[in-house]
């Protein structure tokens, strides 16, 4: 996946992006970066995040790349640094969602009031039914513009 050499040995699309790093285009090298090497990291999280949350994960690393494009020391390849990026924000997703889950827990030793809460949590709010909902819109509707606008607010 690495493209035509150029002269200096590096492949095009490194050097492409390593100019934009280096004339401070972090745009454009993050760009370069997502459009060259995008699918094949996507694929990457995917087989680590069989989960479904490789999508999540893929665009936390999209912006993780963004905002730390200025600290590249071109110590790598662009590639060997973009992976590493996708790899510590999958971690880092991994362990949050752990944090999450344990934090969600809290009912473990009470299944009657787990089972209350996720009723009360489901339940849909009387305002928010439909046929509810839709006396409450032609109500509004029959007021004046302005005070229709008063009301949403």
């Amino acid at each position: 996946m690495s493209g035509p050499e150029v002269g200096d040995g590096r492949p095009a699309l490194e050097q492409r992006i390593t100019l934009a790093l280096t004339a401070k285009d972090y745009n454009a090298a993050t760009t370069l970066v997502l459009e060259g090497y995008g699918r094949e990291i996507g694929a990457f999280l995917a087989n680590l995040h069989r989960d479904g949350s490789a999508d999540e994960v893929f665009s936390a690393f999209a912006e993780t790349l963004w905002r730390v494009a200025p600290a590249f020391k071109g110590e790598s390849s662009v590639r060997t640094w973009a992976y590493g990026i996708a790899r510590r924000v999958s971690k880092h997703h991994r362990r949050t969602t752990r944090r999450r889950e344990r934090r969600f827990e809290v009912f473990a030793d009470l299944p009657a009031l787990a089972d209350v809460e996720a009723r009360v949590r489901t339940e849909t709010m009387t305002f928010l039914r439909t046929d509810t909902r839709s006396k409450l819109v032609a109500l509004r509707d029959q007021l004046e513009r302005d005070d229709q606008v008063l009301l949403m607010l």
